[in-house]
């Protein structure tokens, strides 16, 4: 849980630290690109369940990179632009 003003460093720091250990859960109130720049810097490896409006997206990333995404029917590219494109999104890995 994090207190306004937000100290970026401060949660930047402790998601890298979630995501070392590999551990699932759910982010919410950071932009879907800061979370995936912050995987792509650190190089990590994780499936993305990205959630808006009852609808269920997945982006699959390895070694910080994205390798395929799949949204109801779409996948590939299709998938992870319709995803980026939501305004507003929950994550879970």
């Amino acid at each position: 849980c994090y207190t306004k003003p937000l100290d970026v460093a401060s949660m930047l720091e402790r998601l890298s630290q979630t995501l070392a250990q590999g551990m699932r859960g759910h982010v919410r109130n950071i932009s879907l690109p800061s979370l995936l720049q912050l995987i792509e810097m650190e190089r990590k490896t994780c499936t993305l369940a990205v959630e808006s409006d009852g609808r269920t997206g997945y982006l699959y990333m390895t070694d910080g990179a994205l390798i395929d995404a799949r949204l109801g029917e779409l996948q590939g590219d299709d998938a992870a632009i319709q995803i980026a494109g939501w305004k507003s999104s929950a994550m879970a890995s």
